[in-house]
């Protein structure tokens, strides 16, 4: 599965993706299911200090968000399925391994833009595979959610899509010193597929953060 879109034309890919997420391990109501948890986890459950609630005294940046995320995702499939998921160890992991076959391991994005999805300009740009770097073609796990830092309060996650994205996918920016790469709009509509939020779960998400 090296490069599962090689030479397909843009009509084949729906059919492409559904057939990797098939293929994977992990489900998508699963998948909603942790991003959400964690997204509680931070916002429901953290106190800082046993008296600062995230969300209500503080208001993160979205880095500081995003590795939340980046932390607590991994954490709780690891502590689900130990031995078979685990957060990553060294620079060449995916930030969720899968130990049986790291084919299904995943790269977790994250954004405070409604719906972009962004890298490093280095995602973009074409590299020989290191062993001390991690590959940067496989399965991605993207999580948009709301600027709590500018919104000065909370709000639901607004998108988690999956799928399958090679280095190619990615574009860097024009100017030399752009540190950023982006994803065609193609690409985010054909090969992430949004798996959340359904209509019906959005509404009862912003009732529970409205309680």
């Amino acid at each position: 599965m090296a490069f599962p879109y090689a030479g397909k034309p843009i009509a084949k890919w729906p059919q492409i993706t559904k057939t990797l997420i098939d293929r994977h391990p992990l489900k998508k109501q699963e998948i909603i299911d942790t991003v959400l948890s964690a997204w509680h986890l931070i916002f429901k459950k953290s106190v800082i200090g046993g008296m600062l609630r995230i969300g209500v005294d503080l208001f993160p940046q979205p880095q500081v968000i995003g590795n939340f995320l980046h932390e607590l995702v991994p954490y709780l499939f690891e502590k689900r399925y130990p031995g078979v998921w685990r957060r990553d160890r060294a620079a060449s992991e995916k930030d969720l391994v899968h130990e049986p076959d790291d084919v299904f391991s995943v790269e977790i994005k994250t954004s405070s833009s409604s719906k972009g999805v962004f890298g490093n300009r280095s995602f973009s740009q074409e590299s020989q595979a290191r062993p001390d770097k991690k590959a940067k073609s496989g399965y991605y796990l993207t999580i948009n959610y709301p600027p709590v830092h500018k919104l000065r309060k909370v709000e639901p996650i607004k998108l988690i899509r999956f799928g399958w994205l090679d280095h190619q996918d990615w574009q860097g920016q024009d100017a030399a010193s752009g540190q950023q790469a982006s994803l065609r709009p193609e690409v985010l509509r054909l090969k992430l597929l949004t798996i959340y939020p359904a209509e019906d779960d959005l509404r009862e998400l912003v009732r529970s953060f409205s309680k």
